[in-house]
């Protein structure tokens, strides 16, 4: 009977330690070879081959730790730690968006020269018509064209005295402070000035107002929108002028001969009005002071 137990166990032992031999071969350093006449137990056996299999893990482990670390690798790369594969840039990488802010340059109108006086040869020259036919009715003054509530001598007012204007009623002009470029006086009364056409409106008839019909003598006698057409000036300078060209009187004062000659040439080719060859001339010699 234990001849038969020693024998089964040697068979059994013989099972085992086949697959023992071979599993411990795989291991790099081997670990052992167990001899094929070792007599063991099934328990023996069971142990054996946890032995065996926690040999053979941790012989893995030490196989994967000689390969190279790839996610260092990849850390290095991004870091710039490690060796870039290339210098040039990916064709996927992202277009640069950013942009160079560029100042912006203003610029300054030039004062104004000799160089923008204006051109004496867009004068058209005509013989003046005959003033016995003219009326001042035919002039309605100080209306409201623009329809402001304000008439055309209160807007001129208000809009040329050197400090803000005092009103009664929203549009009446009661006190301000006005200089007079006829002669240099600074008025502060209203009543003591008048609102002169530059081009008077007996000159404006005679030039080629004659044919114009009521409604464009209207925008005449009242126009605002050029601060030149219309002047606020003493009372005494207005009536020393009354409707004379220039070429039969001039402001008093010669430092306001070019804006005179300025504004006058400005208006009647605005306006289509003939000149003179005496007027063209005088206004040539004050606009020689620009």
């Amino acid at each position: 009977m234990g001849s038969l137990r020693n024998s089964s166990l040697a068979e059994a032992g013989r099972y085992v330690t086949g697959p023992v031999i071979v599993l411990c071969r795989q291991i790099r350093d081997h670990i052992c070879l167990w001899p094929h006449w070792m007599q063991i137990t099934s328990a023996t056996a069971s142990v054996l081959l946890v032995v065996v299999m926690v040999a053979i893990t941790a012989a893995a482990i030490s196989g994967d730790s000689d390969s190279p670390n790839t996610e260092v690798a990849e850390t290095e790369a991004v870091t710039g730690t490690g060796e870039p594969q290339s210098t040039q840039p990916s064709s996927s990488a992202a277009p640069d968006t950013r942009t160079t802010a560029t100042p912006i340059v203003t610029s300054t109108p030039a004062p104004p020269t000799a160089a923008t006086a204006p051109d004496l040869a867009a004068l058209r020259i005509g013989d003046p018509r005959e003033a016995a036919s003219y009326s001042r009715d035919l002039f309605p003054t100080w209306l409201d064209l623009d329809g402001n509530g304000c008439d055309a001598r209160d807007e001129v007012l208000a809009a040329e005295s050197t400090i803000p204007v005092t009103k009664v009623g929203g549009c009446d002009v009661a006190s301000g402070s006005w200089l007079s470029i006829y002669d240099g006086v600074t008025v502060t009364e209203p009543s003591k000035l008048d609102v002169d056409h530059m081009v008077p409106l007996a000159e404006a008839w005679r030039s080629g107002a004659y044919a114009w019909d009521g409604n464009r003598r209207a925008q005449f006698a009242n126009h605002t929108a050029d601060p030149d057409h219309l002047i606020a000036v003493t009372a005494a300078s207005n009536r020393s002028k009354s409707d004379s060209p220039p070429n039969e009187w001039r402001p008093p004062i010669q430092s306001s001969w070019c804006r005179y000659a300025t504004a006058w040439v400005n208006i009647k080719v605005r306006w289509a009005l003939t000149s003179t060859n005496a007027e063209r001339d005088a206004l040539g010699q004050m606009l020689e002071t620009c």
